[in-house]
């Protein structure tokens, strides 16, 4: 786990970003040898491991009642499994960050792309519709 810990936390100079928060950073990452590692800046995958989404949350920025509740909701992402709800695979946690493995959606952005037909709007809607009714039945 501390080389795991030790390779996350190296993670944000140099990997590809995704996205980025106040409290929260996004990048992709790959898994080598059971150890977290960045993935080349172009965001391809690589032979030697699966891509992921490396999720960073700094700790120092909020507060423990906060802290709590992401770690509440962390727990119950874990325990989730549909199709439309993305998974997360590990947490490590240091002093100053909770790391979050997850599983790469690599769709992008909803508000980046040419509006969607009512057709294409209707069949995302079912698949919001179908992983909240999910989550209320888990």
């Amino acid at each position: 786990v501390s080389s795991v810990r030790k390779k996350a936390s190296a993670v944000g100079g140099s990997a590809y970003k995704k996205g980025r928060g106040g409290i929260f950073g996004v990048f992709k990452a790959k898994k080598k040898n059971h150890i977290l590692d960045h993935v080349d800046s172009d965001g391809g995958s690589s032979e030697h491991g699966r891509e992921y989404a490396l999720k960073t949350i700094q700790l120092n920025r909020i507060t423990d009642e906060f802290i709590e509740e992401l770690r509440n909701e962390i727990d119950i992402l874990r325990g989730l499994d549909h199709p439309n709800i993305v998974k997360a695979y590990e947490v490590y946690e240091n002093k100053r960050q909770i790391f979050v493995v997850l599983e790469n959606c690599s769709g992008g952005d909803l508000y980046a792309r040419n509006p969607y037909s009512e057709k294409d709007a209707a069949k995302i809607v079912g698949k919001i519709l179908s992983a909240v009714a999910y989550m209320h039945q888990h």
